[in-house]
């Protein structure tokens, strides 16, 4: 199919609203041919290939945005995006070497889906301060399949092997932030948010068996989902004309559940934060440390077994994951030289 990049958008204002929609477009394709050289350890030829293969895809997309800003202050955004992402690629590969027929290996692999996002946020003035409400829906859903198929230049037979991935995964979050400015010599900001994620993944593999794909082994099906909530609470204030200092605390509350091969459901309490001092002693030159504690995010793909038929490799679920916990510290210095430009050093 052909391949193209391009990006259209419209956009305009009335009064207090202001939007834009866009379309777009990003593709790419490529190509190689080669030879490969396979050796063992002693540093003997055990396989030479001659190897041609080309591939891929496209990636069309549509957003829009909307943001109205009222009088009294009150400011509401919204944002709505859907893709449809497909990807593919065929290699073939002519393979000879010592004790072995010559062979005809071709393997091709092809990626579909699509995934939506719509989200916003509001913003208005209660009480003494002013209270934030944000909202987040998105959902992917892909379907992979790749096929591998090699034909001997003897009489053996063909032999092959297909694997199938059909996938959805969702997230929904919805945040409140109150932030009270001025306060006791400083600014301080309270929030409350609570998320659920989901992955359902359904996969099996077939083999080639007198000409024709069959199921091989048991379908591998898995869904997990995580349950979330988070309280973080963080003060910002001036210690002197010259620095700023901002510090937050929060906790945090999953529940893990897996169904499937090892499925088990498990509770975690986690505190997480930051500490930052920010020391500018003139406009060209300004001196930045931060302490954190952070608690990473699970990627929802590696509890569930998958097949790379290219490589031959298989790779096992695994239901014992858990997020990554770290402390962070990191300090960063920026120096300005007008005309000349600047330096920026980072030590982490």
């Amino acid at each position: 199919r052909p391949s193209f990049n391009g990006r259209a958008s419209l956009s305009g204002e009335n009064g207090p609203l202001t939007w834009s929609v866009q379309a777009r477009a990003f593709g790419g394709r490529g190509a190689g041919v080669g030879t490969e050289t396979v050796t063992n350890a002693a540093g003997q030829v055990t396989d030479f290939r001659r190897e041609t293969n080309n591939g891929g895809g496209i990636e069309p997309g549509l957003s829009a945005d909307l943001t109205y800003s009222g009088r009294t202050g009150d400011v509401l955004n919204f944002n709505a995006s859907v893709e449809f992402p497909e990807f593919g690629g065929l290699e073939v590969s002519r393979r000879s070497g010592p004790g072995q027929p010559d062979r005809l290996r071709v393997f091709r692999d092809k990626f579909t889906g699509w995934r939506g996002e719509i989200g916003g946020d509001y913003e208005f003035g209660l009480g003494p301060g002013r209270l934030k409400l944000i909202g987040l829906q998105r959902v992917d859903n892909d379907d992979s399949f790749s096929e591998l198929i090699q034909q001997a230049a003897d009489a053996s037979p063909l032999t092959g092997s297909r694997f199938l991935s059909v996938g959805e995964s969702g997230e929904s979050i919805a945040r409140a932030e109150y932030s009270l400015p001025g306060l006791a010599g400083g600014d301080w900001q309270g929030a409350l948010e609570g998320a659920f994620n989901f992955s359902e993944s359904n996969s099996r593999n077939e083999t080639l068996t007198s000409g024709v794909f069959v199921n091989s082994g048991t379908p591998d099906m898995t869904r997990i989902e995580e349950k979330r909530a988070e309280a973080p609470i963080t003060h910002s204030r001036k210690l002197t004309p010259a620095i700023d200092l901002q510090v937050s605390l929060a906790g945090e509350y999953s529940e893990l559940s897996q169904d499937g091969p090892g499925g088990q459901t498990r509770e975690f309490v986690r505190p997480k934060g930051f500490a930052s001092l920010a020391w500018k002693p003139d406009p060209d030159f300004d001196l930045n440390l931060r302490f954190a504690r952070e608690v990473g995010q699970l990627r929802f793909s590696d509890f569930a077994a998958s097949q790379d038929l290219a490589d031959d490799i298989l790779t096992s679920g695994n239901a014992e994951l858990v997020p990554e916990q770290s402390w962070r510290a990191q300090l960063e210095a920026n120096r300005r030289f007008g005309k000349w430009g600047a330096v920026k050093l980072k030590l982490s």
